[in-house]
């Protein structure tokens, strides 16, 4: 079935087209029919039969696309024929009760899955008799199959209740009489009225704090990557508390005539309306295909729900990332106009109960009891620049906390009045320039922009990103999100760079760069995600021609392309290529040409890596970005016309470790014997520190053929980054796989490995780890005893029983399967193979990996690994057994058929 898609047309007529049913998709439930069958039945098996037949057919009028509002009143009233077959049933004598549906049940709204919940009033505490009753009813309708929610309590106790909880009153607020003496429910009713608790004033602040704590509980994000359709911001939740408020203070809570009385506006009303039938639909969805209650779009209800509703995959975007997409718009729209709602009720309060505070900005604006406001309502007919003037009065005036209702109404309206002439407009491109060079925290005003529609306006290809998610685990903000996070990241190392990860892009930040640069890169860097092709070069071309549009000089237009065209080139080099090498960082030096883009590309980098998943950052990647920063910094400074010399510089570092060692008491001889057999690339991309412990941890063992296994925090930049294991043993078949398996079975996640055939028959290995929350283990923790009591225990009894894993991939990773990749390229590394493996995470994953270069006879030499939420992004430098590089193409062929046929294979489990 088809998802209605948001719709342009905002026609007051569509209002009374939304809220009448097409006689083509009518559904009336058959409630005499059902009640009929019911009073055959003896048991309550029988009764859980006849409605989950009757639910089907409510359920087949869903897929073939009957009207939702109708549908879901329709699983109401079936359980309402149910719960009155079943009073009917019990002997209630002369009893004063009365049975009362609450909540969503209440409101006569029922998903499939949904709880009914339930209210019986006393008049005075219950009988034994009456409970006895009470318990037959309760346990009949359990064996029913409802997921019940039921209370018993008398008036007085219902008052009290109410009084004291104001998610009590809320379930009353709605609430109708099902069986019973409705003379009781009148009464209830009568004594929770506004006159009697909670005026009007005080359930609007209780309801909207209550909406606050519920938003902080999922980060105030309405981008959430498995959103709770009911509970997230812009959800179902939010549509129900503008409405309860409205019944509160109006007594009315119908769209239509909360319309008609001007509470909400036509366009307001439409969307609405439309927000909450998209929502009911997906939750609907949600509710069979789960056949639970379960309101959360988890990943692995996604995919199921996009093609439940025909969304299709195309070369551009996945099915998925499509409805995600529609989704997010949804529920932005829904939170905007959330928004303009509780300001509007806020205003009224004041209005009624405080004195008004007003300062006049300018001709054209004020601020009224701390929000921004227009002077009169004609100020966007006459100046429709100031929808962008606003956010640059907002920056100059921290202390206004936001845009008032009535103005945010206009802006609603008049913001559809942007156009191309608007957007050339040169009093309006100089207004959206002095915002990005404003001192102030430019970032909020560009999440307002956003929030209130004006910037999607304002640049469309932005629009065109908003609500755009990339079904993954590594990237876990939408595209326009994550650009904001990257924008609020610039101004995060400007102004509150202290913590260690952040002190280089800081200090860089802070001396000579012009932060209005990285702002519009960082708003550019990915504003071409989604339509195919490279979205670095098209999102260049993008920013290109907003810069010439804008005044912006040649020199900067230029660097802020070129940001924008190489955003990901450092981190990709950083992590994926081999930093000890030099060719290397005179490539990557060259490719920066000057010290100035060196440093906007670092902290960019930096900011769009944060942005990007937080929990990702930790020591290790930084290290290895301020590594290339320094050794890049370096090859500017000698000249790119002055490349390192290798032979020289391993000279160097071993003339440094041996002066170390002999003052360290080290005999020169058994240095030079440890050295002997040591192949370049070891003294290029060791540290002097490293090769001083090696050589010193290698004579202290001796001659004994126990393997010595050295477990020790690795520093960079004077902090320990990550723990350094290094292994030196006799050469075992198949190492590699032996020594992940056990590192991963400590639950350890390996960022790098060094493998080193040592000379002698012996081997000399290094791995990088963290622990399972990427920090490195304590020098004294007891862990470091049972990674070299595990890593002795496998070298010792290299047995293949050892590499049989029994673990499982989480609930997240299942929803993430698709074909390894593989990159196969011999002019990457100098003598060496480099094989780059790109496959869904799971566990064991290097061991296989290590299975298949043993049964291939490949020697690995150095590994980087690089996991990516469900991804990972490995690179293997390789040769054969005789240290050659794999050229031949059959070979080749063979070992990539052969990995992606393992890791596919095992990539379900």
């Amino acid at each position: 079935m088809n998802i209605d898609s948001y719709s342009s047309d905002q026609s007051p007529e569509k209002l009374t087209r939304l809220t009448t049913v097409d006689n083509n998709k009518l559904f009336l439930f058959p409630a005499e029919e059902f009640s009929a069958e019911l009073m055959l039945l003896d048991t309550p098996m029988q009764a859980k039969a006849l409605l989950q037949q009757y639910q089907a057919k409510i359920d087949q009028a869903f897929r073939d696309d009957h009207d939702i509002e109708q549908l879901i009143q329709a699983r109401s009233t079936m359980i309402d024929c149910l719960l009155q077959y079943c009073w009917k049933k019990t002997d209630w004598g002369a009893s004063h009760i009365c049975l009362v549906a609450v909540g969503g049940y209440g409101r006569g709204e029922l998903h499939p899955q949904s709880d009914v919940d339930l209210l019986i009033i006393l008049d005075q505490s219950a009988t034994p008799m009456v409970a006895e009753n009470i318990s037959f009813l309760v346990t009949y309708l359990w064996d029913c199959g409802l997921d019940l929610g039921h209370s018993v309590r008398t008036l007085d106790e219902c008052v009290s209740y109410a009084k004291q909880d104001i998610t009590v009153l809320t379930n009353m607020l709605e609430s109708r009489p099902i069986a019973g003496e409705t003379s009781l429910f009148k009464q209830l009713k009568a004594l929770t009225d506004t006159s009697q608790m909670w005026t009007s004033s005080e359930f609007f602040l209780a309801k909207w704090q209550e909406q606050r704590d519920r938003h902080r509980n999922t980060d105030d994000t309405d981008y959430n990557l498995e959103p709770n359709v009911k509970t997230s911001p812009g959800g179902l939740r939010d549509i129900q508390n503008i409405i309860w408020i409205a019944k509160r203070h109006l007594g009315e809570g119908d769209i239509e005539q909360l319309a008609s009385k001007g509470f909400l506006t036509d366009i307001e009303a439409i969307n609405f309306v439309e927000g909450m039938r998209f929502l009911w639909k997906v939750r609907y969805a949600l509710h069979m295909l789960a056949n639970r209650h379960e309101d959360r779009l988890l990943f692995d209800y996604q995919v199921k729900v996009a093609e439940f509703f025909d969304f299709i995959d195309d070369d551009a975007n996945l099915a998925v990332e499509k409805f995600m997409h529609e989704y997010y718009r949804r529920v932005l729209l829904l939170a905007e106009l959330n928004d303009v709602l509780i300001q509007n009720f806020d205003q009224e309060r004041l209005l009624s109960t405080e004195k008004e505070e007003f300062v006049v900005l300018n001709e054209r604006f004020c601020v009224r009891n701390g929000y921004i406001d227009v002077v009169d309502e004609q100020v966007f007919v006459e100046h429709l620049w100031a929808l962008i003037e606003v956010f640059v009065l907002m920056a100059e005036n921290s202390y206004i906390r936001g845009v008032r209702a009535t103005t945010m109404r206009l802006m609603r309206t008049y913001r559809e009045n942007i156009d191309d002439s608007f957007r050339s407009d040169p009093k309006v491109n100089a207004l959206f320039m002095q915002l990005i060079r404003s001192k102030s925290n430019v970032p909020l005003q560009i999440k307002r922009m956003r929030r209130h529609g004006i910037l999607s306006k304002y640049l469309p290809a932005f629009g065109e990103i908003i609500g755009k998610m990339q079904y993954d685990l590594f990237h876990i903000y939408t595209v326009d999100i994550h650009t904001l996070e990257v924008v609020q990241n610039v101004y995060r190392f400007a102004h509150q760079g202290s913590e260690f990860d952040y002190i280089l892009a800081a200090k860089i930040i802070n001396g000579h760069l012009k932060i209005e640069l990285l702002y519009l890169a960082a708003l550019f860097h990915d504003i071409a995600k989604g339509r195919g092709g490279s979205h670095s070069e098209l999102g260049a071309v993008d920013a290109r021609e907003f810069c010439l549009a804008h005044g912006v000089n040649e020199r900067d237009t230029n660097l802020i392309a070129w940001l924008v065209e190489s955003h990901l080139l450092m981190s990709t080099v950083s992590q994926k290529q081999d930093l000890s090498d030099p060719d290397v960082i005179r490539d990557f030096a060259i490719a920066m040409g000057s010290r100035a883009r060196l440093d906007y590309l670092y902290v960019l980098t930096v900011a769009d890596i944060n942005g990007t998943n937080p929990e990702l950052w930790n020591a290790w990647r930084s290290s290895l970005l301020r590594q290339l920063y320094s050794e890049a910094t370096r090859a500017l400074r000698r000249g790119l016309e002055n490349p390192v010399d290798k032979a020289e510089w391993i000279a160097e570092k071993k003339l440094a470790a041996m002066t170390q060692l002999s003052i360290l008491g080290i005999e020169q001889r058994l240095v030079t014997e440890q050295w002997l057999n040591r192949v370049d690339e070891y003294f290029l991309r060791e540290s002097v520190d490293d090769l001083i412990f090696h050589a010193q941890s290698i004579v202290a063992h001796g001659q004994s053929d126990e393997p010595l296994v050295i477990v020790k925090p690795s520093s960079i930049f004077n902090e320990a980054a990550v723990t350094q294991v290094t292994v030196y043993s006799r050469l075992i078949e198949n190492r590699f796989s032996f020594m992940t398996l056990a590192l991963e079975q400590l639950n350890l996640s390996i960022y790098d490995a060094r493998l080193l055939i040592a000379g002698g028959g012996y081997v000399l290995d290094t791995f990088y780890v963290m622990d399972a929350d990427d920090e490195p283990i304590a020098d004294d923790s007891p862990r470091t005893a049972m990674i070299r009591d595990k890593l002795l225990q496998v070298l010792n009894e290299p047995n293949e029983r050892w590499l049989a894993t029994d673990r499982r991939a989480s609930r997240r990773m299942k929803s993430f399967v698709w074909p390894c990749q593989t990159v196969f390229s011999n002019d990457s590394a100098p003598g060496l193979s480099v094989l780059e493996v790109i496959a869904p995470d799971r566990p064991g994953l290097l061991t296989i990996i290590g299975q298949v270069f043993f049964r291939h006879k490949l020697r690995l030499h150095n590994a980087k690994i690089s996991t990516l939420g469900e991804r990972v992004e490995d690179v293997f430098f390789i040769t054969d057994r005789n240290d050659q590089m794999i050229e031949n193409a059959d070979h080749i062929a063979m070992i990539e058929a052969d990995l992606k046929t393992e890791l596919d294979e095992h990539r379900q489990q």
